[in-house]
C-alpha cells in the first residue's frame, strides 16, 4: 500500500467549507473525547564529538524566536540520570512550556529501521524536545517548534518526530522549516502506516484477496482519534491513503460527529466513524484490524488500541451488518475517477504554497526535457508533467461555490502562461472532457506532480526532480 498519484487514483479535490474557529465550533461528540492529549516528542541527532552546551542552544533559541522567549530550567534534582542539561522555554506563540534537554544517544521509541539510519546511529548525542501542541492551531505550533529545534541545533543530521515516527533529514529541515518562505503544514502532524496480510478475500474483495489495514500515527496529540481503514484489499491502498488524507484534513478543522453520523467528504460522498473495538470484534480473527490481529502486532509498533476510529461506509441498510467494513462506496468512486474530495483549508493552502515556491524547478525540468536532443525525452515531457488548478464552478451555482481542483497535463509554456490539457472529464463541468485545452497562469497552480518511470516527484522534492532530469539527459 502506498501514496496516491493522479495517474493511478483519479481524484480531484475542492477546498473545504469555511473553516470554523476551533474555539467557537461545537464540541466533539463525547464518544471521542479524552481527558488529556499526549505531548509531542522530538529527537535531534547531533554528530559532534562533544554534546552541544546549554548556553549555545539557549542563545540559538533566543536568536530564532526573539527576546520574547523566556528561558529557564528545572531543578537539578529533577533531572534524569541521563540528562546533561535542560531548558524550559516559554514561547510567545505556543501556549504550553517547551522542554529541551541533551543526553547521550540511545535507542529511541518508534525509530525507523534501515536506510539512512546509519548516519543517525553514528551520532553520540541527541537534543530532545517535548511540548504540548495547542488544540486551536496544532499545525502552527508544530511549525514553530520544529523550526526552532532545527535552527537551535544547526548541525543536527536529522530530527525524529517520535509521535509520528517520521524522520526529517537535514535537507528537509532546511527546505520545509527554515526556508524564508516556509510555512505550517498540517500533513506533518501525522503519518500513515500499513499492515498487510494474506488470506481469503471474502465478500466485496477484489484482485488476489490480500487484505491490509491503513492507520494514522500522530493525531492523538491533536485531540483526534487515530483513523483506520480495516480489512481493505491491498490493491486499493492508494485510494485508501487519499481518503485518509482527506478525512484527516477535514476533521482537524471540524468537530467530531457521533459514531455512525455521516461525514460529507465530497459532493455526494459520505463516510462514518466507528469506535475501533465495535468494528474489530465483528471482523474474522484473520482479518487486518481484528482484535486478534491487534494483539499479534502489539509489540511491533504503535498500539492499535485506545483512542482510535475506523472509517466506514455511510449506508442506508443495517449499519451493524455491512458487506465490508471499509468505505466501499467512496473507495470505488476514487478508483473509477469519479470522486471529488474536499480538502481542508489549511492543507490546501500549504500545498499551494509549496507548489508556487517550487514552480521554477518544475518549469525548468519540463523545459530541459522538451529541449533535449536525447530520443524520447520530448515525448516524456508531454506525458509526465501534471499540474492541479481550479475549474470555476458552473454558472448555475450561486456565488461562493467551491471550485473543483482538476489535474491537467502540461503541453508547453506561452508568454508566461501554461498550455495544458485536462486529464479527465470534469465532474462539475461535464462539458469539459478529457483533453480539453486550457491556458493557465502559474499563480493558479495548486499542486504539481512529475512521474518519471518508477519515481514520482512533487513540490516536496524539487532537487531530486532536477537531479533525475540531469541523469536522463546524460548531464554529469
Amino acid at each position: 500500500m502506498g501514496a496516491s498519484h493522479p495517474n493511478k487514483v483519479r481524484c480531484t479535490s475542492m477546498s473545504s467549507h469555511a473553516t470554523p474557529s476551533p474555539e467557537g465550533r461545537p464540541p466533539d461528540h463525547p464518544a471521542w473525547q479524552v481527558e488529556e492529549e499526549p505531548p509531542s516528542n522530538w529527537v535531534a541527532f547531533y554528530p559532534g564529538e562533544e554534546p552541544p552546551s546549554r548556553d549555545e542552544i539557549a542563545q540559538a533559541i533566543v536568536e530564532w524566536i526573539g527576546e520574547d522567549a523566556r528561558l529557564g530550567q528545572t531543578e537539578s534534582g529533577d533531572d534524569g540520570p541521563e540528562m546533561l542539561w535542560n531548558i524550559v522555554a516559554e514561547l510567545p506563540s505556543v501556549d504550553a512550556p517547551v522542554v529541551l534537554w541533551a543526553e547521550r544517544a540511545a535507542a529511541v521509541p518508534n525509530a525507523p529501521q534501515g536506510g539512512s539510519d546509519a548516519a543517525l546511529a553514528e551520532c553520540r548525542w541527541v537534543v530532545r524536545m517535548q511540548a504540548q501542541l495547542g488544540l486551536s492551531e496544532p499545525a502552527e505550533d508544530y511549525f514553530v517548534l520544529m523550526s526552532m529545534l532545527a535552527a537551535a541545533v544547526p548541525d543536527a543530521v536529522a530530527i525524529l518526530d517520535v509521535s509520528s515516527g517520521v524522520v526529517f533529514e537535514r535537507a528537509a529541515l532546511d527546505e520545509w522549516f527554515l526556508h524564508p518562505e516556509a510555512g505550517p503544514n498540517e500533513r506533518w502532524l501525522w503519518s500513515v502506516l500499513a499492515l498487510a496480510t494474506g488470506g481469503d478475500a471474502g465478500d466485496g474483495a477484489v484482485g488476489d484477496g490480500r487484505r491490509g489495514m491503513l492507520f494514522t500515527n500522530g493525531l492523538r496529540r491533536c485531540a483526534r482519534p487515530e483513523l483506520e481503514l480495516v480489512d481493505l484489499p491491498t490493491e486499493l491502498g492508494e485510494a485508501g491513503v487519499t481518503l485518509l488524507g482527506a478525512v484527516v484534513s477535514l476533521l482537524l478543522e471540524q468537530p467530531l460527529p457521533a459514531p455512525g453520523e455521516p461525514i460529507e467528504v465530497g459532493p455526494g460522498l459520505r463516510v462514518t466513524l466507528r469506535p475501533w473495538r465495535e468494528v474489530a470484534e465483528r471482523l474474522a480473527p484473520s482479518a487486518p484490524g481484528s482484535v486478534a490481529c491487534r494483539r499479534a502486532v502489539a509489540d511491533q509498533g504503535p498500539s492499535l488500541e485506545g483512542h482510535r476510529a475506523v472509517i466506514c461506509d455511510a449506508v442506508d441498510g443495517d449499519p451493524d451488518a455491512p458487506t465490508v467494513w471499509w468505505p466501499k462506496t467512496v473507495i470505488d468512486r476514487l478508483v473509477s475517477g469519479h470522486a471529488v474530495l474536499y480538502a481542508g483549508t489549511r492543507h490546501a493552502e500549504a500545498t499551494a504554497r509549496r507548489a508556487r515556491r517550487t514552480w521554477p524547478d518544475f518549469a525548468t525540468a519540463f523545459a530541459s526535457l522538451q529541449k533535449s536532443e536525447v530520443p524520447g525525452l520530448k515525448d516524456l515531457a508531454h506525458r509526465s508533467f501534471l499540474i492541479q488548478a481550479p475549474i470555476a464552478p458552473p454558472s448555475a451555482q450561486r456565488d461562493g461555490a467551491l471550485p473543483e481542483q482538476a489535474w491537467f497535463r502540461v503541453d508547453g509554456f506561452d508568454a508566461g502562461f501554461i498550455r495544458a490539457a485536462l486529464c479527465a472529464t470534469s465532474i462539475t463541468h461535464p462539458e469539459m472532457r478529457e483533453g480539453h485545452l486550457v491556458r493557465l497562469s502559474p499563480s493558479e497552480v495548486r499542486d504539481w506532480r512529475v512521474s518519471l518511470g518508477e519515481r514520482d516527484f512533487g513540490p516536496d522534492d524539487p532537487d531530486a526532480l532536477l537531479a533525475e532530469i540531469d541523469r536522463l539527459r546524460g548531464v554529469e
